[in-house]
């Protein structure tokens, strides 16, 4: 989605109807990192939160981001290794690839681009909009505010809104056809 140029896709014809992420909003989505970047490990938590990452407290799966001091450790479904971004204060300093199995080095690397681990990561304030939207939609139809209440919650405090793309005029999601 992000080359550009004329694409040709040959797929089933559910899967041309599937809902896919702007190619601007998934740029958008990419974290990007490379050695002597300024950013506050707090600030590379956040955005691997928003894009679908999960901390734990050791990385051994895709899609899952772990913090000790001053090094982040993430494992992006496009890599075959987990990237480890070694920090000193907000400088990033290197980043490497690791094993997951011995948790040692395998190769350094100049850059990194994190994809979003889901096709549509919202954020929390398009969260908070959509859900503003959702309510204020059934005070004026007469819903079951107990139902949309529940809803609310759940996105809220999932964090993981996968399938969200169904619902797509709460939270308005800019997609577009393959």
């Amino acid at each position: 989605l992000l080359a550009a140029g004329p694409l040709v896709v040959i797929a089933p014809h559910a899967a041309l109807l599937q809902k896919v992420p702007q190619p601007k909003g998934l740029f958008n989505s990419t974290v990007r990192l490379h050695a002597g970047m300024t950013v506050a490990i707090e600030q590379l938590s956040a955005w691997l939160q928003e894009i679908g990452f999960h901390r734990e407290t050791r990385v051994e799966d895709v899609g899952t981001y772990a913090v000790r001091g001053g090094v982040v450790d993430m494992y992006p479904y496009n890599s075959d290794y987990p990237i480890r971004a070694e920090f000193f204060g907000d400088t990033l300093e290197s980043l490497r690839c690791f094993s997951v199995y011995s948790q040692k080095s395998v190769a350094p690397c100049d850059s990194a681009d994190i994809l979003p681990m889901r096709e549509f990561a919202l954020s929390a304030a398009q969260v908070a909009a959509g859900t503003e939207r959702m309510l204020a939609w059934g005070k004026d139809t007469g819903a079951d505010l107990n139902a949309l209440h529940g809803l609310e919650h759940q996105w809220r405090r999932a964090g993981d809104l996968e399938g969200i793309e169904a619902v797509d005029p709460i939270p308005r999601i800019r997609s577009c056809p393959l």
